[in-house]
């Protein structure tokens, strides 16, 4: 503790000696430099904050982290979650939430049976391994372009339990989620099914069903159209045809919620026509008579009946409305026409196109904003810095010439102080201190410059120097006269 308190006693010491003027400088330079740290603790500092409340699982982790980076948003990964910048984390969350990522992690093969051990049961393993096979096919269909999500559940076969009994063969049931105005053709979802029988030992891909989000099987003409598909696709030709803004398309599509069962019936001939007749006319010359007939014979026929499912789902009706503004319309006429062209209507299954010139609400269009505050937002940080270190050089610059010159006075003082005074004022001064006494000739030696100092007392005699030198030891009594006085004495 002691020499703390000396080095701290020693430190104020060497303080209290600096002129005035250099340690005002010193304190300025300080301050500045201590705002200066301030300023950059709080433009420098981390601001991320986790994206997600609840850790996310590897798949989970990797999906995000692909997407972001995609997206060219900073983040950083960590053992089990993404961390962003605050600023941008409900942005971030927002994109993600539309994209629907993440998505719910699926089980894979390594992770269903990790801990399967020698005495786990047979239908166990081949349950945790129908899992894990669902996991990674599912997995598998998510990568695919325009698919948003996918969902694999796979119902094995088994052989006949009698001998009458038939086999019930592998099926396999996907449903996939696709993006948002995105539709599986034909082509991919026969694909998809050869890809799901590949995967499956013993899954024919007959007996892979193919789903969306509605229930609807791809492949089905009229499952297949979409609303919002439907609707986009004519809007874009019209805009396209007429211009932009000019037209604006609602379409809407009606389905039957109810599967129905349809009973034909049908009336077949047996085994030739269903009814025969034939007319006769005779004449008798003899008797003068004439003698007509008609005979029918009757062929028969068979009813059969036919039996048609109608699953839920089916088309019923279209229905499509065109709204034209009426300042920039062009022919109705051919608007309807593209219409119906594109959306297939059929006016026998009661589809509706309707196309009206009405008056649009034309408002201002937005100015464009200035990309000037973002970028002043960006630089802000920097600018804050720079503008701190311009304000310290500017206010330092007058401190630094005064610091300069106080250094330069104090070197000129002491280079003085160590140059030798000439001979005659040496003796001058001996000469005024010759009647003081040894205290008063120690007080004003004290009071002079070190070479001074050292060049008067080299003309005392020895034993008389030593004893004016004791005495400049101890502090000067206020009874002395100064050296002015006695030099006005014997001046």
């Amino acid at each position: 503790m002691m020499p703390v308190r000396a080095a701290l006693a020693a430190a104020l010491a060497s303080w209290s000696r600096l002129p005035l003027r250099l340690r005002a400088v010193a304190a300025v330079l300080c301050a500045l430099a201590l705002a200066v740290a301030i300023v950059s603790a709080l433009t420098l500092r981390d601001t991320s904050q986790p994206l997600f409340a609840a850790p996310l699982h590897p798949a989970q982790l990797a999906e995000v982290g692909d997407r972001l980076a995609s997206w060219g948003i900073p983040f950083r990964a960590t053992a089990d979650g993404v961390v962003v910048p605050r600023a941008l984390r409900r942005s971030t969350l927002l994109r993600l939430s539309l994209a629907g990522i993440p998505h719910r992690p699926l089980p894979s093969s390594l992770e269903t049976l990790a801990d399967a051990g020698p005495l786990t049961p047979d239908r166990v393993l081949e349950v945790r391994q129908r899992a894990g096979l669902e996991g990674e096919v599912a997995q598998a269909l998510r990568t695919l372009e325009g698919v948003a999500d996918a969902r694999v559940i796979i119902a094995p076969g088994h052989e006949g339990t009698f001998v009458d009994e038939a086999a019930t063969p592998t099926t396999a049931s996907v449903r996939i989620s696709p993006h948002e105005g995105v539709s599986l053709d034909a082509s991919r979802v026969r694909a998809v099914r050869a890809f799901v029988a590949a995967a499956v030992p013993g899954l024919a891909p007959d007996h892979v069903q193919v789903l969306d989000d509605r229930g609807a099987a791809f492949g089905d003409a009229a499952a297949s159209i979409d609303e919002g598909t439907l609707q986009a696709q004519m809007q874009s030709a019209l805009d396209q045809v007429e211009g932009v803004g000019v037209t604006l398309v609602r379409v809407r599509v009606v389905r039957d919620d109810d599967a129905r069962e349809v009973v034909l019936r049908r009336v077949v001939p047996a085994g030739g026509a269903l009814r025969s007749e034939s007319a006769q006319e005779e004449y008798r010359n003899a008797g003068g008579a004439y003698h007509t007939g008609r005979s029918a014979v009757e062929g028969g026929s068979d009813e059969r009946e036919e039996h048609a499912h109608l699953p839920a789902g089916r088309l019923r009706r279209i229905s499509v409305a065109v709204f034209v503004d009426r300042t920039r319309a062009g022919d109705l006429s051919k608007i309807r026409e593209l219409v119906e062209a594109a959306a297939a209507v059929d006016p026998r299954r009661g589809d509706e196109v309707r196309v009206e010139a009405l008056d649009f609400a034309h408002t201002a269009p937005a100015a464009p904003r200035s990309p000037l505050p973002m970028l002043l937002a960006t630089l802000l940080p920097a600018l804050l810095v720079g503008a701190s270190l311009v304000a310290a050089a500017w206010i330092a610059r007058p401190l630094a010439s005064g610091a300069l010159e106080a250094l330069r006075g104090i070197s000129l003082r002491r280079a003085v102080e160590r140059t030798p005074p000439p001979l005659a004022e040496a003796r001058r001064l001996r000469a005024a201190l010759d009647v003081e006494p040894p205290h008063a000739a120690a007080a004003v030696i004290s009071a002079l410059p070190a070479s001074t100092a050292v060049a008067v007392l080299d003309l005392y005699p020895a034993e008389e120097r030593e004893r004016i030198v004791r005495r400049m030891a101890t502090a000067r009594a206020d009874a002395i006269p100064s050296l002015e006085s006695i030099l006005g004495k014997h001046s």
